[in-house]
């Protein structure tokens, strides 16, 4: 019996075993398998999802929240570097009364920002610390940066302006500007940094410095000029300059920049002569006693009812200062000596300026450079205005230099006159010691050194005006119905590489007998073309519009207050004493740019670039 249960167990098995195996391979029961295995790990999944989900919510939130208090952060950053307003006080900590200016807007803006109010309280970042605000100041002059190099990359042609900053006070400094034209027509020159050259100021230093900035902006298939006042590159070394430069970029030249008055730029020059830097020196303390107190600031408009054509600005320059301490020496001396005399009724300060302005009165070598220094610059003076009125004139400009320079070589034969004004008066002074056999042989020297250095700077400054030619191709005075063939040839020995000399003739005689195109200005015609197409029509023409505005001997933006000069001036003048940084400057300068491209994208940018430095903050969707 056992056994018969045993045979009738292992077939029940057998044949239960195949049962289950053919229900195995059956669909219904994978996919009954399917949604059995899925059953448990469905509810997991969408516990998990439904977490992440939230994790997600909450880490957006906060970075919603993050970046909208950035927002407000960058805005006092921007407001604090156009003000040019220092960012920090001399204690930040909570304790003392004034933690600076940046950390006083902001409790300022959490009275009335209950975005900002919260900013401590909810263990948010408090984006008080040097290093945040480091970060911050930087992150906007890389966006502003970026957008002056979208600016460069379309223009067509550019042109380097590198002027010395004597007002920074971490050694020798040049402002880096470049020129260009903007897609609107209109001239831009924007600054782009402080250039320490305190170490080395040769031609290969320099030369170097603009090589780098040009490798770095890649502008080097546009680059067709450059210029440079008359302290940023001592005389000796403007020809080497000029030459490295025209070595690697042969359609890139020097040319004076219309915006460095000629009186200024010689003034400049003369410096590197140590009698004449001393003088120099001198002459500013005019200004600076006038400046520097409330008490002088208002003997200062004493003067000027007594002086009628003293006007602040001459205080500013010193060809001005030299023209008003020489036609005002008898009164200015009677006003410090007054000061001198009652010495009670004034600070000490304004008393021991008032005896050396009163000593630089009475000393020879004081008179001998002021009245040696106002008379070349009553002459000079006339002849830079000659020039920046014949612009397009090149023929009447290298005229006018020639007589420069032979008028002041000429002067060497006047030095008895000037020794003479001297000699006679302050013969008690000329009583030391010298190199030289007699004190007149001396000043004689000095005075034919001058003399020499002068000339030749103006030769070295204006020697490539014959490579300008081409500028008469649109002189709206001197336009006629044919196209100068000089001019042309001028412009295709320069640029030849930038022109079809063939379309742009028959574009400029297309210019030259058109009634609405003709005599207009530079400016004026490259605005008509952009804006009414033609620009397509005479793409040549337009091309050559671009080229003249992009040369800084054109001086189309010399008086208006958005100059560059004006704007760097500005900008040193207002910050001193002030901790200032390369990235300070740029938002300061050009804070134009800046307000104009303030929009979300903006924002954003800021934010993303401040997101790049290492940092706690979640600033980062997801």
């Amino acid at each position: 019996m056992a056994q018969w249960l045993g045979q009738r167990t292992r077939g029940f098995d057998s044949q239960t075993g195949r049962s289950i195996k053919r229900h195995e391979l059956s669909t219904s029961h994978l996919t009954s398998v399917i949604d059995l295995t899925r059953f448990g790990k469905t509810r997991i999944d969408f516990l998990l999802n439904s977490q992440h989900q939230k994790n997600i919510e909450t880490h957006n939130e906060k970075v919603k929240k993050n970046r909208e208090i950035l927002r407000r952060l960058i805005d006092v950053v921007c407001f604090l570097s156009e003000q040019q307003l220092a960012f920090r006080g001399h204690d930040e900590s909570a304790d003392f009364d004034n933690e600076g200016n940046y950390v006083e807007i902001l409790h300022l803006c959490k009275k009335y920002d209950p975005i900002l109010s919260n900013l401590q309280e909810e263990g948010v970042f408090s984006g008080t610390s040097n290093r945040f605000q480091n970060d911050l100041i930087n992150s906007v002059a890389e966006v502003l940066l970026e957008k002056i190099k979208s600016e460069i990359n379309d223009s067509t042609f550019v042109a380097i302006i590198l002027d010395e900053a004597t007002e920074i006070r971490t050694g020798a400094q040049l402002s880096f500007v470049i020129r260009y034209v903007l897609s609107d027509g209109n001239i831009a020159e924007r600054f782009l940094g402080f250039l320490n050259v305190s170490f080395d100021r040769t031609a290969s230093g320099l030369s170097k410095i603009v090589f780098d900035k040009i490798e770095e902006l890649k502008i080097g298939h546009k680059f067709v000029a450059h210029t440079y006042d008359g302290a940023s590159v001592m005389p000796s070394e403007l020809n080497g300059l000029q030459k490295k430069v025209k070595e690697k970029y042969p359609h890139a030249f020097f040319v004076h920049c219309m915006a460095h008055r000629l009186n200024l730029v010689l003034s400049q020059a003369a410096a590197n002569i140590q009698e004449c830097d001393k003088f120099f020196s001198q002459i500013k303390s005019f200004s600076l006693f006038f400046c520097k107190s409330t008490k002088r600031v208002h003997l200062d408009t004493e003067i000027k009812k007594r002086f009628p054509k003293v006007t602040p600005t001459r205080w500013n320059l010193n060809h001005s200062l030299v023209e008003t301490v020489r036609e005002y020496h008898e009164q200015l001396a009677d006003l410090f000596l007054n000061i001198i005399d009652n010495s009670s009724r004034w600070d000490t300060e304004s008393y021991t300026y008032a005896q050396s302005l009163y000593s630089n009165l009475q000393n020879c070598e004081f008179n001998f450079l002021l009245n040696v220094f106002g008379d070349i610059f009553i002459y000079t003076n006339t002849a830079f205005d000659i020039l920046q009125e014949n612009t397009f004139d090149v023929f009447y400009c290298i005229h006018t230099v020639n007589e420069i320079v032979k008028v002041l070589k000429e002067k060497k034969q006047e030095f008895s006159k000037f020794w003479a004004n001297v000699d006679g008066i302050y013969p008690q002074i000329k009583k030391r010691k010298t190199a030289f056999e007699t004190e007149e042989e001396r000043y004689r020297q000095l005075f034919y050194k001058i003399i020499d250095l002068i000339c030749e700077h103006i030769e070295i400054r204006f020697q490539n005006l014959n490579e300008l030619h081409f500028l008469a191709l649109l002189d709206p005075m001197r336009q006629s119905n044919n196209v100068q063939e000089t001019s042309l040839t001028c412009l295709k020995h320069t640029y030849e590489d930038h022109f079809d000399s063939q379309k742009l003739r028959s574009e400029l005689t297309a210019l030259y007998k058109d009634a609405e195109l003709k005599g207009k200005s530079i400016q004026d015609l490259l605005y008509i073309l952009r804006n009414s197409g033609l620009d397509e029509a005479l793409p040549q023409l337009t091309k050559l519009c671009e080229l003249i505005l992009t040369l800084p001997t054109i001086s189309a933006t010399v008086e208006r207050s958005s100059s560059y000069l004006n704007r760097i001036h500005s900008y040193t003048r207002n910050s001193q004493g002030q901790e200032r940084s390369s990235s300070l400057a740029l938002i300061g300068i050009e804070k134009a740019v800046l307000k104009s491209i303030k929009n979300d994208t903006f924002y954003n940018d800021v934010i993303n670039n401040f997101n790049k430095k290492e940092r706690r903050i979640e600033l980062t969707f997801k």
